[in-house]
């Protein structure tokens, strides 16, 4: 019996949509004034951190997909716990690291809601874990 994670996934692609338009802010093609919305502007200096931050949310879901269609248990809850602990990272100052994730992540905090990408992952790791085998 598959397991149906599309409620999950669905969440996941609205936050990859968010993610993709805090992305789009940075096109000097679609926003010359460099601003974002709520009158905040974009730190020149920063963008090539924070695109690197946010590509990051995004290319983790290949991840979760291709563990999501091979059904094997043990590695989409493995993936679960691993996304889960790097989307609660970003939001954390971590002196360790040169490159800050927390910054771009207030930035961009009214679209970009990790909170909501945790909340699908705790749900597609709650069906796995209760799928027998």
């Amino acid at each position: 019996m598959n397991t149906d994670f599309t409620p999950e996934l669905a969440q996941l692609m609205k936050f990859a949509g968010e993610t993709a338009t805090a992305i789009r802010m940075y096109s000097t093609a679609y926003n010359s004034a460099r601003s974002v919305p709520f009158g905040r502007c974009i730190d020149e200096s920063r963008a090539p951190i924070d695109l690197m931050f946010l590509a990051d949310t995004l290319h983790h879901f290949g991840r979760i997909g291709s563990d999501i269609e091979s059904g094997e248990q043990s590695q989409i809850l493995a993936t679960c716990d691993y996304l889960l602990r790097i989307f609660t990272e970003y939001e954390i100052e971590n002196t360790e690291f040169p490159q800050q994730s927390k910054p771009t992540f207030e930035l961009w905090s009214g679209f970009v809601k990790l909170e909501d990408a945790r909340a699908a992952l705790r749900g597609i790791r709650e069906k796995a874990n209760g799928t027998t085998c």
